[in-house]
């Protein structure tokens, strides 16, 4: 998942949501760990 400019408490508190959509859609697998950080700009265009 991408955010796109928002500070890191925003993207911590919208990416759980995300994230238990995700594992519903998914119940094969499992989200081990996860985190909010900056992407550069080649990131960003992927």
């Amino acid at each position: 998942m991408v955010f796109v400019d928002v500070s890191p408490q925003t993207c911590l508190m919208g990416a759980q949501p995300e994230l238990a959509k995700w594992v519903n859609t998914h119940p094969r697998h499992e989200i081990k760990s996860w985190r909010c950080r900056a992407v550069n700009g080649i990131e960003q265009e992927a």
